[in-house]
């Protein structure tokens, strides 16, 4: 949503010819994606962690169920 916001905020300052705004309104939507790209990036990474971890778990109930260790 703050993303529409100031996309409009930009497109408005662009047609209103405050080149300042603009661009200083592009630099801030430009960081904000990098900063969501990062974001996803690291969540993607986190589910892989949960997701390997509950593999984990489940190999090793069997093997602590018979007293052998893998």
């Amino acid at each position: 949503m703050l993303s529409k916001v100031l996309q409009e905020l930009k497109t408005l300052a662009s047609e209103n010819n405050e080149a300042a705004l603009s661009d200083c309104v592009g630099e801030f939507l430009d960081k904000q994606m990098k900063d969501i790209a990062s974001l996803e990036y690291h969540l993607g990474c986190w589910k892989e962690l949960e997701e390997l971890a509950q593999w984990e778990t489940l190999f090793e109930k069997p093997a602590a169920a018979s007293g052998e260790e893998i």
